[in-house]
Protein backbone atom coordinates (compact mmCIF):
# COMPACT_ATOMS: atom_id res chain seq x y z
CA UNK A 1 0.00 0.00 0.00
CA UNK A 2 2.95 2.33 -0.07
CA UNK A 3 2.20 3.41 -3.27
CA UNK A 4 -1.18 4.99 -1.85
CA UNK A 5 0.25 7.48 0.07
CA UNK A 6 1.34 9.88 -2.35
CA UNK A 7 -2.62 10.23 -3.42
CA UNK A 8 -4.13 10.16 -0.17
CA UNK A 9 -3.66 14.56 -0.13
CA UNK A 10 -5.43 14.32 -3.60
CA UNK A 11 -8.54 12.51 -2.20
CA UNK A 12 -8.82 15.46 0.44
CA UNK A 13 -8.24 18.22 -2.33
CA UNK A 14 -11.01 16.73 -4.41
CA UNK A 15 -13.55 16.41 -1.48
CA UNK A 16 -12.89 19.89 -0.31
CA UNK A 17 -13.46 20.92 -4.19
CA UNK A 18 -16.70 19.35 -4.33
CA UNK A 19 -17.90 20.62 -1.02
CA UNK A 20 -16.75 24.35 -1.65
CA UNK A 21 -18.21 23.97 -5.44
CA UNK A 22 -21.70 23.23 -4.00
CA UNK A 23 -22.26 26.55 -2.46
CA UNK A 24 -23.25 28.00 -5.76
CA UNK A 25 -25.99 31.12 -5.75
CA UNK A 26 -28.98 29.33 -3.39
CA UNK A 27 -30.57 32.95 -4.02
CA UNK A 28 -32.11 34.11 -7.12
CA UNK A 29 -30.54 37.13 -8.47
CA UNK A 30 -33.77 40.07 -9.06
CA UNK A 31 -32.62 40.55 -12.16
CA UNK A 32 -32.48 37.55 -13.57
CA UNK A 33 -35.71 36.32 -15.63
CA UNK A 34 -37.83 33.40 -14.73
CA UNK A 35 -36.44 31.59 -17.17
CA UNK A 36 -33.20 31.86 -15.83
CA UNK A 37 -34.15 31.32 -12.57
CA UNK A 38 -35.07 28.25 -13.92
CA UNK A 39 -32.74 27.11 -15.62
CA UNK A 40 -30.39 28.07 -12.31
CA UNK A 41 -32.43 25.76 -10.24
CA UNK A 42 -32.13 23.11 -13.09
CA UNK A 43 -28.46 23.22 -13.44
CA UNK A 44 -28.26 22.67 -9.65
CA UNK A 45 -29.76 19.64 -9.64
CA UNK A 46 -27.74 18.01 -12.67
CA UNK A 47 -25.03 19.45 -10.56
CA UNK A 48 -26.30 17.62 -7.58
CA UNK A 49 -26.28 14.55 -9.68
CA UNK A 50 -22.65 15.07 -10.77
CA UNK A 51 -21.21 15.73 -7.51
CA UNK A 52 -22.97 12.52 -6.28
CA UNK A 53 -21.51 10.10 -9.16
CA UNK A 54 -18.18 11.90 -8.78
CA UNK A 55 -18.33 11.03 -5.32
CA UNK A 56 -19.09 7.23 -6.10
CA UNK A 57 -16.24 6.87 -8.88
CA UNK A 58 -18.87 6.77 -11.54
CA UNK A 59 -16.93 8.85 -13.62
CA UNK A 60 -19.16 8.81 -17.00
CA UNK A 61 -22.27 9.28 -15.44
CA UNK A 62 -20.44 12.47 -13.56
CA UNK A 63 -19.57 13.54 -17.27
CA UNK A 64 -23.11 12.83 -18.66
CA UNK A 65 -24.82 15.02 -16.11
CA UNK A 66 -22.38 17.86 -16.65
CA UNK A 67 -23.09 17.21 -20.17
CA UNK A 68 -27.17 17.64 -19.88
CA UNK A 69 -26.92 20.90 -17.81
CA UNK A 70 -24.78 21.98 -20.94
CA UNK A 71 -27.75 20.67 -23.56
CA UNK A 72 -30.45 21.74 -21.36
CA UNK A 73 -29.62 24.93 -19.61
CA UNK A 74 -28.96 27.46 -21.91
CA UNK A 75 -29.35 30.59 -19.79
CA UNK A 76 -28.14 28.83 -16.24
CA UNK A 77 -24.37 30.51 -16.52
CA UNK A 78 -23.53 30.36 -12.76
CA UNK A 79 -24.40 26.08 -12.91
CA UNK A 80 -22.70 26.40 -16.38
CA UNK A 81 -19.43 27.61 -14.88
CA UNK A 82 -19.81 25.04 -11.95
CA UNK A 83 -19.83 22.59 -14.17
CA UNK A 84 -16.69 23.79 -16.20
CA UNK A 85 -15.18 23.55 -12.26
CA UNK A 86 -16.88 19.92 -12.00
CA UNK A 87 -15.21 18.55 -15.06
CA UNK A 88 -11.64 19.74 -13.81
CA UNK A 89 -12.52 17.78 -10.34
CA UNK A 90 -14.17 14.60 -11.95
CA UNK A 91 -10.95 14.60 -14.45
CA UNK A 92 -8.38 14.48 -11.28
CA UNK A 93 -10.08 11.94 -9.38
CA UNK A 94 -10.60 9.88 -12.40
CA UNK A 95 -6.50 10.35 -12.87
CA UNK A 96 -6.04 9.63 -9.25
CA UNK A 97 -8.32 6.10 -9.44
CA UNK A 98 -6.43 5.02 -12.27
CA UNK A 99 -2.99 5.81 -10.49
CA UNK A 100 -4.05 4.24 -7.60
CA UNK A 101 -4.99 0.81 -9.19
CA UNK A 102 -1.72 0.64 -11.07
CA UNK A 103 -0.10 1.06 -8.33
CA UNK A 104 -2.13 -1.69 -6.90
CA UNK A 105 -1.18 -3.71 -9.87
CA UNK A 106 2.32 -3.56 -9.48
CA UNK A 107 2.46 -3.82 -5.72
CA UNK A 108 0.95 -7.38 -6.31
CA UNK A 109 3.24 -8.20 -8.51
CA UNK A 110 3.17 -8.85 -12.25
CA UNK A 111 4.20 -11.30 -15.05
CA UNK A 112 6.86 -9.68 -17.37
CA UNK A 113 9.20 -6.23 -17.01
CA UNK A 114 6.95 -5.34 -19.83
CA UNK A 115 3.72 -4.84 -17.99
CA UNK A 116 5.38 -3.30 -14.96
CA UNK A 117 7.29 -0.33 -17.43
CA UNK A 118 3.53 -0.37 -19.00
CA UNK A 119 2.08 0.04 -15.32
CA UNK A 120 4.73 3.01 -14.99
CA UNK A 121 3.70 4.64 -17.68
CA UNK A 122 -0.10 4.35 -16.96
CA UNK A 123 1.05 6.18 -13.61
CA UNK A 124 3.41 8.80 -14.98
CA UNK A 125 0.89 10.09 -17.61
CA UNK A 126 -2.33 10.37 -14.98
CA UNK A 127 0.01 12.11 -12.78
CA UNK A 128 0.53 14.39 -15.57
CA UNK A 129 -2.93 14.46 -16.36
CA UNK A 130 -3.71 14.81 -12.39
CA UNK A 131 -1.20 17.73 -12.41
CA UNK A 132 -2.51 19.56 -15.00
CA UNK A 133 -6.37 19.99 -13.65
CA UNK A 134 -5.02 20.45 -10.32
CA UNK A 135 -3.32 23.68 -11.78
CA UNK A 136 -6.63 23.90 -14.49
CA UNK A 137 -8.75 24.23 -11.54
CA UNK A 138 -6.92 26.51 -9.24
CA UNK A 139 -6.72 28.86 -12.26
CA UNK A 140 -10.73 29.03 -13.41
CA UNK A 141 -11.18 29.17 -9.91
CA UNK A 142 -9.51 32.52 -9.18
CA UNK A 143 -10.96 33.32 -12.69
CA UNK A 144 -14.12 33.59 -11.53
CA UNK A 145 -14.27 36.22 -8.94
Amino acid sequence: MKHLHPFLPVAAVITLCIVTMGCGSDKPHPEWSDTRRAMEEQGQTWLARARQALVQQRFADARTAIDSLRRTCDLAFDARHEGILLLDSIDIAQAAAIMTEAADRLEAGVATKAEADSLQQVIKENNEKREFYTRKLRHDKQNKE
